[in-house]
């Protein structure tokens, strides 16, 4: 019977261990990033408050630390000697997109006024630069175009990046309204040459341009004369205007929570046209309440943005705002912080619990 032992020995470098090394477990996707001569693709992101995260060109990570079931040698290419011992190793979480410093930045630099405008595009200071933006957003490159599209962000002439603030905007948005008056222009066919012209004398045309886009909607051109077809016209957007003028007066209320009959006939009251809007358009804006004992209901408005990013604490704040929620109010406080991969019924559960109303609808109320 052969009874040879094979023994290997094994040497250690002189710089063992050597801690300079960090084992990074990767998707065959991101292998495929780091193959690519150019890497401009994979980004690490985090300030020491934050937890680090990896972003490619469309998705992020976050990196977390995770033990390693059997200690892992780093052996050296060139002399197989041992650099040093892997105990744990990183790991990447998909996750969705941090967006909150994201809309602190954009805010703080959004537009005011038309003085604020010339100022600052005279100085060169006018707007953010998509590097600043994307070195101080935790999420990636595509995540963070699509946020900045959904806040009506624009690309100003110099190549910047700006939002027009909720104020200037709607001051802007008035003087388009009046416009429209004037000339008993049809909110379904409203010319843009000619509001453009009229208006290019009190707001400058970048800007007046860019309120257009944001409230336009196709026209028909089905109804127009080809003389009018030669011509560009948009479709007036008035629910986007209800929602506007709704956020106006929650913002303005300094009384706190609106009686509900109160706020809908100040919130009509507020509206061109002869609008009727319905509460469910200001879903993901604003909720109803009723207190507890009573059968009054309020109108309370939630600012997302100042939301935990964090499940358990988002969550501990919404019941801090109301104490029972339905999976359709609550859907649009959760989803940008849903995990990939997870249903919505499956979040909700994980942090609150569900019970049944006497109609048969679900609610949603904290764990005990």
């Amino acid at each position: 019977m052969d009874t040879t032992i094979n023994v290997n020995s094994i040497e250690f470098s002189n710089d063992y261990p050597n801690q300079s090394y960090y084992l990074l477990e990767v998707t065959n996707e991101i292998v495929d990033e780091i193959k690519k001569e150019n890497k401009s693709n994979l980004v690490i992101k985090g300030l020491p408050n934050e937890d680090a995260v990896l972003c490619t060109k469309d998705k992020t990570f976050i990196i977390k630390g995770a033990q390693t079931s059997n200690a892992i040698l780093l052996v050296s290419k060139n002399n197989d000697k041992v650099s040093t011992l892997f105990q744990q190793h990183l790991e990447l979480i998909e996750t969705k997109p941090r967006l909150n410093s994201l809309h602190t930045l954009v805010e703080s630099k959004s537009l005011k006024s038309n003085l604020e405008y010339e100022e600052q595009l005279e100085s060169n200071s006018l707007g953010l630069s998509m590097n600043e933006i994307l070195d101080n957003t935790q999420a990636s490159e595509n995540e963070t175009l699509s946020y900045l599209s959904k806040i009506n962000s624009f690309t100003l002439s110099n190549g910047n990046i700006i939002k027009l603030s909720d104020e200037y905007k709607m001051r802007i948005i008035d003087l388009i309204i009046a416009e429209i008056t004037i000339n008993s222009w049809s909110l379904e066919k409203v010319p843009i040459k000619d509001c453009i012209e009229n208006l290019k004398s009190q707001v400058p045309k970048e800007i007046l341009l860019q309120c257009i886009n944001i409230y336009s909607l196709k026209a028909d051109q089905s109804t127009t004369t080809e003389k009018e077809q030669e011509e560009d016209y948009f479709k007036f957007n008035t629910n986007l205007l209800c929602i506007d003028r709704a956020k106006q007066l929650l913002l303005l209320s300094s009384k706190g929570d609106w009686q509900y009959e109160t706020f809908m006939e100040n919130w009509k009251d507020s509206l061109s046209f002869d609008l009727k809007p319905t509460f469910d358009i200001l879903r993901g804006l604003a909720i109803i309440n009723v207190n507890k004992g009573s059968t009054q209901r309020f109108v309370k408005y939630i600012d997302q943005s100042t939301l935990s990013l964090l499940p358990k604490n988002r969550f501990k704040e919404l019941f801090q705002l109301s104490s029972r929620w339905t999976i359709d109010t609550i859907e649009p406080y959760i989803n940008t912080i849903i995990p990939p991969k997870t249903s919505l019924e499956q979040f909700i559960l994980t942090y609150s619990r569900a019970i049944s109303s006497p109609n048969g609808e679900k609610t949603i109320v904290p764990r005990v």
